[in-house]
């Protein structure tokens, strides 16, 4: 009698475990349009018809709109003006998944980061893109990149344009695992 308790008992456990394993990779898994909260960090998500997640963070002092140009009709500044080490970038893409880059090499995923630059070349915001709505990326690795490049990422600026925005977007190049 005792040997079917223990059975039947550490099979209920197997049957809770299983569901709640499924559960939780389920919810952490999927990106739902709507805000999702990391850690105190806000994020909006977005999800269009076709098959691009985007996830904009809301932590800026700007999360309600970016700010627009200090002066009417600025040049915009030159991509040749903002200088940032895109080779730090991935490798801190890399670093946090790199437990999946060869399935995201596999199925050809791509990672596109877009981010603001405060003048002083401090990152006030960012915004993340992936091409494939069954991405293996979770909202909870987006969120350590996007720490890690704001902590660690800098921009320094050369010319005189830049000096006409409070921030300045910079797309970085798609990240092609």
């Amino acid at each position: 009698m005792n040997l079917i308790y223990s059975f039947a008992r550490k099979l209920a456990l197997f049957f809770a475990i299983l569901i709640l394993d499924s559960t939780v990779s389920y919810s952490q898994s999927n990106f739902e349009p709507g805000k999702m909260r990391i850690d105190g960090v806000d994020y909006e998500i977005i999800v269009t018809n076709g098959s691009i997640i985007g996830v904009g963070s809301m932590d800026s002092k700007y999360a309600e709109g970016y700010p627009g140009p200090l002066i009417k009709d600025p040049l915009p500044v030159l991509r040749s003006d903002i200088h940032v080490n895109f080779d730090n970038v991935k490798r801190i893409v890399q670093e946090i998944l790199k437990d999946k880059l060869p399935q995201l090499r596999e199925n050809k995923e791509k990672l596109g980061i877009r981010v603001w630059f405060e003048q002083n070349g401090r990152i006030e915001g960012g915004f993340f893109a992936t091409m494939n709505k069954n991405t293996l990326i979770r909202p909870r690795e987006i969120h350590e990149i996007y720490l890690r490049i704001k902590n660690e990422i800098h921009a320094t600026f050369t010319g005189q344009d830049y000096k006409n925005y409070i921030l300045i977007p910079y797309k970085y190049p798609v990240i092609q695992f």
